[in-house]
């Protein structure tokens, strides 16, 4: 590459190394309050946890406000920054104070806890800015800020505990700062728009009004259940799999002792959080980026059900092997949340992103109130349930998923498809090139180009016929045809260009 054409959101310098802690401090301040070696395990109360998914949501609705309808660049408010960093700092304070013998009154307990989930929030910020990276540096910025977070994790378990507790309280405003540096090194940078994540590489005006143009993603219950490869099956299993994943921490929540267990199941905590990371920094320049996506939704619940079983077999020092499979199992589920902008690329990608972190909350919610909120109620039985319930929904949801990848095999083996034309091909890749088509467009468009229908196309590559019809509508307009004809005589004018180049 030459030193005039590099990409300057691609280098890794200042600013990729600011995104990186920035991402780590997050997670530093957003999982303090299970830092097991620092803290005392308190049960929240059903009204508590009430309290505090509806400030998650009521910070999501803003959030998202401002970002969709207004168009706002989150992460350049420099007032919602601080803000959010202040809160989070103040509940952590407050926590502090009690766990280390000062009393509280009601009050001031139930919203130390709401504003310390200020940090989630401030973690969407930071996500929003990361989609102004290109996708290989935003990626490695999010998977070493997770190896970065899981190392202080464990780095606080054998620190003297004030020390330990005011990093954990510093969290927020570090994550703050080390977004700053990160922002001030991009001054003299036009940042890339957070919308269309898709269209990295694209320059010009052209590139900025698609991505813009991207539109929001919609949830369908029908595809949820029966399109698990679809955007609401997406959220759907992240809403699932949070769920079982707070059944598998209620089961060993109470076997800290404030000594060597709870320095073990902090250590294994921090390990386990930061392997996924290292798996997906040593894998991702092999695989593609849905075979990472499907991989890290495949294997997290054969992780989750790892960790609630070695939970209830063992307990003492033992449980920190389910800690380590517990904690790698939520690591993959935020890697999924992580990878999905670009699995579902005709959709906006923070819109994307949040949706899967609000979903994932939301299933935390029912996890945590059901499993721990409730336990020491009549209602205990209601978690048990639930987690068995989220369990076999899983389960159904990955059968769709097998039988129709099965179906579209058969389908393809059964209508195989006729030989496409020489230089078709890369007349559809330079097609897609030149009117900045995302991923899944290229694919139908070269389906379309060969006269298939809505049906047969939705059935090879296993979407929805309306889905298929939505990405018809983007190509149409981003090529500026009219109907399939017109799109068909401008292939087939591209294939001459290509054959005659050739010659």
């Amino acid at each position: 590459m030459g030193q005039g054409k590099e990409d300057p959101m691609e280098r890794r310098d200042l600013r990729w190394a600011a995104g990186c802690l920035a991402v780590a401090f997050c997670f530093v301040s957003k999982e303090a309050v299970r830092y097991t070696a620092l803290w005392t395990f308190e049960l929240k109360s059903a009204l508590l946890m009430t309290c505090i998914m509806g400030f998650a949501a009521l910070g999501f609705a803003v959030l998202g406000f401002a970002a969709f309808r207004r168009n706002r660049q989150l992460w350049s408010n420099n007032g919602l920054l601080v803000g959010l960093a202040a809160l989070s700092c103040a509940g952590m304070v407050v926590h502090g104070l009690r766990m280390n013998g000062l009393a509280m009154p009601e009050w001031a307990v139930t919203l130390s806890f709401v504003a310390i989930e200020a940090s989630l929030l401030l973690l969407v910020v930071v996500s929003q800015y990361l989609l102004c990276f290109s996708w290989a540096s935003r990626m490695s910025a999010f998977a070493w800020g997770v190896v970065i977070a899981g190392v202080i994790q464990i780095l606080l378990a054998f620190m003297l505990a004030p020390i330990a507790q005011a990093v954990t309280i510093l969290g927020a405003p570090l994550a703050v700062a080390m977004l700053l540096v990160s922002r001030r090194a991009l001054r003299n940078e036009e940042p890339r728009p957070f919308g269309g994540g898709a269209l990295e590489g694209e320059e010009g005006p052209k590139r900025v009004k698609e991505a813009k143009a991207a539109p929001m993603p919609l949830f369908s219950m029908r595809q949820a259940f029966f399109e698990p490869k679809s955007f609401s099956g997406y959220c759907l299993t992240v809403f699932l799999l949070s769920i079982v994943l707070m059944g598998a921490y209620s089961q060993w929540r109470g076997q800290q002792d404030g000594h060597l267990v709870s320095m073990l199941v902090q250590v294994a905590s921090g390990f386990g959080f930061m392997l996924p990371a290292l798996a997906v920094v040593a894998m991702e320049k092999s695989l593609q980026v849905k075979s990472l996506f499907y991989l890290s939704q495949t294997t997290v619940l054969p992780i989750a059900l790892g960790a609630l079983y070695l939970a209830t077999a063992f307990s003492g020092p033992s449980v920190s092997l389910s800690v380590v499979l517990f904690d790698a199992a939520y690591a993959l589920m935020l890697f999924v949340i992580w990878l999905a902008p670009r699995v579902f690329e005709g959709a906006d990608s923070f819109a994307v992103m949040w949706m899967g972190l609000l979903i994932y909350k939301m299933g935390w919610f029912v996890g945590v109130l059901s499993t721990a909120s409730l336990s020491a109620t009549p209602l205990a039985w209601v978690g048990n349930v639930v987690v068995v319930v989220a369990f076999l929904l899983l389960v159904a949801t990955s059968a769709v998923s097998v039988m129709n990848n099965y179906r579209s095999m058969e389908h393809k083996t059964a209508d195989p498809a006729p030989a496409a034309p020489p230089f078709f091909e890369r007349a559809c890749e330079a097609l897609g090139e030149e009117y900045a088509l995302t991923e899944r467009e290229r694919e139908v468009l070269w389906l379309l180009a060969r006269g298939r229908t809505a049906s047969y196309i939705a059935r090879d590559l296993v979407i929805s016929e309306p889905t298929v019809r939505t990405h018809t509508a983007h190509i149409y307009r981003k090529m500026q045809v009219n109907s399939q004809q017109q799109l068909l005589d401008k292939v087939d004018e591209e294939t001459k260009k290509q054959a005659a180049s050739s010659a």
